[in-house]
């Protein structure tokens, strides 16, 4: 079976910048606005950012446990909102995450992974299947696949 670092799955790279920082993690006024429609209390609107601007980046959604600490450092600083590991575990096993998960799909009219996207998975990996052999590539098309 191929190792993730044979795909195109996205995921956070190691060392971020600090412009990729600014660049890609920084929420916009909308996010903020968004966040203070949709979450309630100063620590459920940073995790709501830091969920919306992590999905941005990689497609899918993580966990704030498994977000790099350099990422949520950088929003709580724009957001000048302190919070410690206890609040992020809280939050993981809360109701409210997914809550804005279910936000920020709506927001960004995304859909879960369903029967439609089966179906779509099916189709590329049949189609690619004639002429690619390594699974590391039958992969990477289905992805690319789903992200179209």
């Amino acid at each position: 079976m191929p190792g993730m670092h044979e795909t195109v799955y996205p995921r956070f790279k190691s060392n971020i910048s600090e412009k990729e920082l600014n660049d890609t993690y920084t929420p916009t006024h909308e996010e903020i606005k968004l966040s203070q429609k949709i979450a309630r209390g100063e620590k459920a609107k940073l995790f709501f950012l830091i969920i919306l601007k992590s999905f941005q980046r990689l497609g899918y959604f993580v966990t704030p446990a498994n977000i790099p600490q350099t990422i949520i450092q950088h929003i709580s600083k724009v957001m000048n909102i302190v919070a410690s590991s206890r609040d992020i575990e809280n939050y993981n096993k809360s109701g409210t995450r997914l809550r804005h998960v279910q936000a920020i799909r709506e927001y960004l009219n995304i859909k879960p992974y369903g029967s439609d996207a089966r179906h779509v998975l099916v189709r590329a990996i049949g189609a690619s299947a004639r002429t690619k052999d390594v699974p590391s590539d039958l992969i990477n098309v289905a992805i690319e696949e789903l992200i179209r």
